[in-house]
Formats: structure tokens, C-alpha cells, sequence
């Protein structure tokens, strides 16, 4: 057997087994890049998400390290306590419209977001941001990993006090030595054995976080502050150092970082809200969650800042940081105690929040790979590349690592653009799914060539109104104009890739007719891509093998729908 002969038989391997691939030689051809059973709607035995438990995604995942130190990096940048946790809130109340916004087309037509931006960017056109999205995603789940292995290493310190006496073996080029090391890669083999599961049967682990976390949190912060001893600290007292103008930018600075640390999620929220029960439980419960979890863990976080200041003479943002000097000045047996138990709530965060970025990114790699790539596959892959990141040489300088993931927010802001416009304001909640996974030059969504052209203009322009102020948080010189219109970048690169992809779709040469009214037909759109051919792709999700549906439709219109399902 010659080499390519081999290749091509581990190639037939590694393929995605389905019933529909299997029976349906033709269609399978058809859509080898285009479908796949992670990549097709959700059927209803799997959309099992009530608002509980999208208030507990939300909650569980605003308990993080990031998260305790955002109201202090603003306090740090000059702003009084109450002005950075204003600035939170105002936004995080803008961050839960956006999510809500980017959920509504998962959660009305129970699909993922690499299948939904197809509606704008094209069936092949969507490849590109689908790309963008798993960059950052990757990047994200490298660092938070990275952080997981700290919180692990002071649960191990806190057992085993020789933890902190290990050996470095590493040279000095690595920065970073053996004792973090070896930490960070227990911490990511852990995180691997999550991936395995499924979201939609792992929920209930969000909920476990989101009771264990706030616990956490609260007892975290009454004990740092019955060991100061004297209020809540300075932190708390101080008044702003900022005044006119510089007070101005810096809260404007503020609250739009806010959207910029959640644009992966505000792009991709149809990855999760496709598994809710109904539409409205991922409105109101990611509208609410949202600003009030994130503003209330970052006032626990301040709280504690605060009162390190006065344990140790000036403030320590990161509560990682106090910790470690709990667990290194001199501790009992019960400071061990309360430094493992808290290191094992981080611990337990940390990898929720991973899991949570995994199955993004997982179900990004399928629309790229949906013949050779699952959600759990993908979240593999995105995994082992995460330690290619090198996170710990990312977060060396801290403020480059941020400048760069704000700066990388501008190119997901211009995706998200013609996203929301085409489906709020072109399309009008209507989607024509079946054709979402045509490559028919003569469907809705083929564009030019497979592309949506009218969203590529909108893009880089959106890219274009940035691209000066991102030279500039990079470290280039820009004139101030520039640098000031940078502060509003992610509203900017959305409303102008936005409102340009409209005037496309309007006045340009490859014009879209806009729906004249309001027009979410949800489940009833799915009908044309349950049966092909006579298969059913859903049955081998539903490991129901004598599922049957009853279809009769036609390519526009549905007549009647009569589903029959063994249980």
C-alpha cells in the first residue's frame, strides 16, 4: 500500500460516522463542508436549557480572576471606587444587550453561530470570521488555563508547604520555572476530561459553580477584612486623582473595555442559546445575569484590594496575590485550611470558564472541519493549541496582553456589525434555514462566489475607522483625534460595518430585499433541513434509531409538518 493510499485510509478513519452520511451518498457530497450533526439545528431532546440555567453560565462565569481585578484596574488608572464600579455596570448593562442580541438567532432557530453568520458573510465568506473568532478564543483559553494553574499551585502550597521549594530547572529564557510549570499542566490534562461531555449534559456543573462561587467570594472577602481589622481600607476612601477631560476618557475608556473583554461572546452566544427550551430564556436571563453578576464580583474583588492595603502598605489587585502571602507569611493550620478551600473555588472557576471557552471554540473548528471535526474534537484541538500559546510568556507584560486583546476586539466588532443587521434589520428575524447549508449558486445566501460581499465592504470599514487607534495601543504615535475616537472602538467598528452593510444591501450592486415586517418563524424553518432524502439526521443525535418525521414542504414554504418519535 503506498503512502497516499494510507493517507487516504486514516482520512476515511478519522471521518464523522452519521446515518446521514451513510445513506445519503449524494446530499453527503453536497454538503461535506457545509453540515454535520453538530453543525445542524438542535433538535428538541437536546434543548434542555431553561433560564436557570443560562443565569448560571453567566454568573459561573463572571466569578474569575479577571473579573476581581476590573474595578481595581480602574481605581489604579485614577478613578474613585464608585466611579470604576459605575463604569462596570453602565458597561455590562451595554454587554448583556449585545449577548442578548447575539443569542436571539440561536435561540429562535437552535442553531450555532458558524451556521448563522453564514446569513451575511456567505456560506464560504463565514470561514473568515468563524477564524477570527477561534484565534482570540484559543488565546483566551491558553491564559485562563495558565491562571487555573496558579490557583492550583496555591491549593498544593497550602497541603504541601515544600510546593513553593521546588527546584527550577528551567532556564531563565523560559520565563517562568518548574514549580508553575508543572502546575499549569496538571491544571490543562484536568480540563480535558470536561471537553469530553457534551454541554447540553453538563449544565448542571454551571450550577454547582454558581452556588460554590459567590459563597466563595463573600468569605474571601469577610476574612481579608476581619484581618485588616479597620473597615474596608483606603482604596475605598480615596477620591478620584482625575479631573475634566482626563476624568472624562478615562470612564468612557472604562466601559467600553467592558464589551471588548466580551466580544468573543457577544459574536457567538448562538453556540449556547440554541439549547434553550424557548427564545425567552436567553433574553431576560443574559439581559439581567450579565451586569449584575459581573459588577458584584468585581465589587468583592475591590473589597479585598482594599483591604490588603492595609495588611500590606499598598493595594493587591490580584487575589491570587493575597492568597500567596496568606499561605507564605507565617500561616496556621487554619489559614492553610481557608487557603485551600478558596484555591479549590478558583480551581473549579477556572476550568468552568474553560470548559465554557472550549466548546466555543470547538464548535467554531466544526464549520471549518465538519466532516472530520466534533464540538468535543475541536475543543480538543483548541486545547492542545492553547499550550502552544506560551500564556505565561503572554502575560509577562500584562499591559501589552491587554492592549492586544482590546485591539483584537476591533476585528470581531466589524463581524458583528453585518451579523446584527442582517438579521434584525434586512432579514427581520427570517431566516431560510435549509439554505444555510446549500451551496446553490441560486440560494438566498451564496452572494458572490460563496461571499457576502456587501459584508466584507461593511467589515473593513469598520476596520478602517480602527485600524489608526489600534497602531496606537500597540505603542505607534497617532494623533490624539485618533487615539480619541479609538476609546469608543468596539461601538464604532459595529455601528459603521453595520450601517455601511446596510447601505450595501440597499443601494450597492449586489442588493438584498429588505423583509417589510417582523418575520421569526423558528421551528417551522427547520422543517426542510429535518428530512433529506428520506433521512433523518437527527435520528444518530437522538440515538433514536426509529425516529421518524413526516414531511411535506416545498422549497419556500412549509404546508405540514407531522413528527412521530419512539419516545
Amino acid at each position: 500500500m503506498t503512502l497516499r493510499e494510507r493517507t487516504a485510509q486514516l482520512a476515511e478513519k478519522c471521518q464523522i460516522k452519521h446515518d446521514y452520511y451513510d445513506n445519503n451518498a449524494e446530499g453527503a457530497q453536497k454538503s461535506k463542508y457545509l453540515w454535520s450533526p453538530d453543525l445542524a439545528p438542535v433538535e428538541p431532546a437536546r434543548r434542555t436549557w431553561g433560564w436557570y440555567n443560562f443565569m448560571n453560565l453567566w454568573i459561573s462565569a463572571s466569578f474569575n480572576v479577571n473579573t476581581w481585578q476590573l474595578a481595581g484596574s480602574y481605581v489604579a488608572a485614577g478613578l474613585a471606587w464608585w466611579q470604576g464600579w459605575l463604569c462596570i455596570w453602565a458597561g455590562y448593562i451595554l454587554t448583556g444587550v449585545f449577548v442578548s442580541l447575539g443569542g436571539r438567532m440561536g435561540a429562535m432557530y437552535h442553531i450555532s453561530f458558524p451556521v448563522a453568520i453564514r446569513s451575511s458573510f456567505g456560506i464560504y465568506g463565514s470561514i473568515w470570521p468563524v477564524l477570527n473568532r477561534i484565534v482570540l478564543a484559543i488565546i483566551w483559553y491558553s491564559v485562563q488555563g495558565w491562571i487555573g494553574g496558579q490557583c492550583l499551585y496555591l491549593m498544593l502550597c497550602a497541603v504541601w508547604p515544600g510546593t513553593a521549594r521546588i527546584p527550577n530547572h528551567l532556564p531563565a529564557s523560559a520565563q517562568t520555572d518548574t514549580k508553575h510549570m508543572m502546575c499549569f499542566f496538571l491544571f490543562w490534562l484536568c480540563q480535558l476530561i470536561g471537553i469530553y461531555f457534551p454541554l447540553h449534559k453538563v449544565r448542571h456543573l454551571y450550577t454547582i459553580k454558581a452556588v460554590t462561587a459567590p459563597i466563595g467570594g463573600i468569605a474571601f472577602a469577610a476574612w481579608v477584612a476581619v484581618r485588616a481589622g479597620h473597615g474596608a481600607g483606603p482604596v475605598m476612601s480615596q477620591s478620584s486623582s482625575l479631573k475634566g477631560s482626563a476624568l472624562t476618557w478615562t470612564v468612557i475608556q472604562a466601559i467600553i473595555s467592558s464589551l471588548d473583554n466580551f466580544s468573543t461572546f457577544i459574536l457567538n452566544d448562538s453556540d449556547f442559546s440554541r439549547f434553550s427550551k424557548k427564545p425567552s430564556n436567553a433574553l431576560w436571563s443574559q439581559l439581567i445575569t450579565v451586569p449584575v453578576s459581573f459588577s458584584v464580583t468585581s465589587l468583592v474583588g475591590l473589597i479585598v484590594s482594599s483591604c490588603s492595603a492595609t495588611l500590606y502598605g499598598s493595594p493587591l489587585w490580584n487575589p491570587l496575590d493575597v492568597l500567596e502571602r496568606f499561605v507564605t507569611d507565617s500561616p496556621s493550620s487554619s489559614d492553610r485550611a481557608g487557603v485551600f478551600f478558596l484555591a479549590l473555588i478558583f480551581v473549579y472557576a477556572q476550568a468552568m470558564t474553560n470548559l465554557t471557552g472550549a466548546n466555543s471554540a470547538g464548535s467554531d473548528f466544526t464549520a471549518l472541519f465538519p466532516r472530520y471535526l466534533n464540538i468535543r474534537r475541536g475543543g480538543y484541538v483548541a486545547a492542545v493549541l492553547s499550550f502552544a500559546c506560551v500564556p505565561w510568556k503572554l502575560l509577562s507584560s500584562s499591559n501589552n496582553f491587554l492592549a492586544y486583546v482590546g485591539a483584537y476586539s476591533v476585528f470581531l466588532s466589524a463581524f458583528v456589525g453585518p451579523y446584527f443587521c442582517d438579521y434584525f434589520i434586512v432579514r427581520r428575524g427570517h431566516l431560510a434555514v435549509d439554505q444555510l447549508y446549500s451551496n446553490k449558486s441560486s440560494d438566498l445566501y451564496w452572494g458572490l462566489g460563496g461571499f457576502g460581499i456587501n459584508a466584507y465592504v461593511g467589515y473593513l470599514c469598520g476596520l478602517i475607522f480602527n485600524i489608526v487607534g489600534v497602531a496606537g495601543a500597540m505603542g505607534a504615535s497617532i494623533p490624539i483625534g485618533a487615539w480619541y475616537l479609538y476609546q469608543f472602538n468596539f461601538l464604532m467598528g459595529v455601528f459603521v460595518s453595520g450601517g455601511v452593510y446596510y447601505l450595501m444591501c440597499r443601494f450597492g450592486p449586489f442588493k438584498v430585499e429588505c423583509n417589510k415586517g417582523w418575520n421569526e418563524t423558528g421551528d417551522a424553518a427547520l422543517v426542510p433541513s429535518i428530512m433529506i432524502n428520506g433521512v433523518d439526521p437527527y435520528a444518530h443525535a437522538r440515538g433514536d434509531s426509529e425516529a421518524s418525521v413526516v414531511v411535506e414542504t416545498k422549497d419556500s414554504e412549509v404546508q405540514s409538518v407531522v413528527e412521530t418519535f419512539k419516545h
